[in-house]
């Protein structure tokens, strides 16, 4: 099968420096004009955004793009778009791809939401004919109101962009969707209409590349994921997979202290605690295992970097089948008082789960009484539930906690 998208050895650089920018730029054009390939070597103050990576986006495939910020997710996704142009490497584009950057992107501000309609269709090379048979579905699946779609588009909220922004892009026939962090925005029910789509169009052979910071849309909706660090390919392969590297990765950077000044950073970044681990007597491959009518038992080994007072742990388990309509949000208080610094064991027991057999997502964080403070969280830890017996369950679960003092540390109860 040909790739609708196929990048290979794809590396883009960037000067920070204004006047030297606009100096290299004059540089590049010059060469281009001259018939010679852009310089492949970082020139004063240059960095390279992305260096060597590779990309293949087959029809009906779903790929997710993850990494922290800064590590070069959008700038692979503006080189396949065709937005800019990469400095070395190749690329090949079998069809029309459509993107869909940031909410708003595209608009004019001082247009109304039907003119923008308009616009952004031509733009995507939609004939005169084409946009006339589409406008009134691109309406319709927006849902926006006869009175907002002849307003301009500057009175809009973020969630109509992003309703507009979508509607338009999904009636473009594309071979590839390009979507960065534009389901951020929007009512759920909105999303889940979105998802709906993605859905329908993967399987009529249409591919699209996401970028997510949320792990549970990557593996909710990706059957591919690759994992970007520092503008380097650090891994690609099944989500699950990828995601544990990465949030491997993301642990140990502030998991060692070897010194003092170590600590005082960790303490900094984490807000007195860091999650150390995860664990759990059962499970199969890369997920934890569990049975439903049966005990499930969580130990989470965390380093109280300051003493902190009353602090909570919260559960969310969803269902990766249906992510908004399934799920369980369990929390509760495991500290009352002072938890002084130290190491302990947290451990977990879910008695009797009532979770049906499937597969799940865990979302676990520690905060302090005010819930917004967050102390530290595990964004998405794969759970399977097996029973020999089928039934409902009820979706309402208790949990227990105890915190068991390890090395020299204290709880006051």
């Amino acid at each position: 099968m040909k790739p609708i998208v196929a990048a290979h050895n794809i590396s883009k650089k960037f000067c920070r420096n204004h006047k030297k920018s606009i100096n290299y730029a004059f540089r590049d054009i010059f060469r281009s004009a001259c018939f010679l390939n852009p310089s492949s070597e970082l020139r004063n103050g240059e960095f390279w955004a992305l260096k060597d990576v590779g990309l293949e986006v087959f029809p009906g495939e779903a790929m997710g793009i993850i990494g922290a910020n800064g590590s070069g997710k959008t700038t692979l996704l503006r080189v396949v778009a065709g937005l800019i142009k990469a400095d070395t490497g190749t690329l090949s584009v079998n069809g029309r791809v459509s993107p869909m950057f940031a909410k708003g992107a595209g608009f004019d501000a001082v247009l109304s939401g039907y003119e923008n309609i308009i616009m952004n269709l031509s733009l995507f090379g939609l004939s005169r004919s084409e946009i006339k048979q589409k406008i009134e579905s691109v309406i319709d699946f927006s849902e926006l109101t006869l009175d907002a779609i002849h307003a301009p588009v500057k009175t809009y909220s973020s969630g109509m962009f992003a309703r507009l922004g979508f509607a338009c892009v999904v009636h473009t026939d594309p071979a590839l969707l390009i979507i960065d962090e534009a389901l951020a925005v929007g009512d759920m029910n909105f999303r889940a209409k979105c998802y709906r789509k993605l859905a329908e169009m993967k399987k009529q052979g249409v591919a699209y590349v996401m970028v997510s910071h949320s792990p549970n849309a990557i593996l909710q909706v990706c059957n591919r994921a690759i994992y970007l660090e520092e503008g380097r390919l650090k891994g690609s392969g099944q989500p699950e997979d990828v995601l544990k590297l990465y949030d491997k990765d993301q642990k140990s950077k502030v998991s060692s202290s070897p010194s003092n000044q170590d600590v005082e950073l960790a303490r900094n970044y984490n807000s007195g605690l860091k999650i150390k681990n995860l664990t759990t007597n059962a499970k199969e491959a890369d997920r934890f295992l569990g049975e439903t009518g049966k005990d499930l038992r969580l130990k989470y080994s965390v380093q109280v970097l300051e003493p902190l007072q009353d602090v909570y742990l919260h559960m969310i388990i969803k269902d990766l089948s249906a992510p908004r309509d399934n799920f369980l949000h369990l929390s509760q208080k495991i500290v009352s008082g002072q938890w002084d610094k130290g190491s302990y064991l947290v451990d977990v027991v879910l008695p009797r789960l009532s979770l049906r057999p499937n597969l799940y997502s865990i979302k676990s964080f520690f905060t302090l009484e005010d819930k917004l403070f967050f102390l530290d969280q595990i964004e998405s830890t794969p759970l399977k539930i097996v029973d020999s017996s089928y039934f409902r369950g009820s979706h309402f679960q208790e949990m227990s906690c105890q915190v068991v003092t390890t090395l020299e540390a204290c709880i006051e109860k």
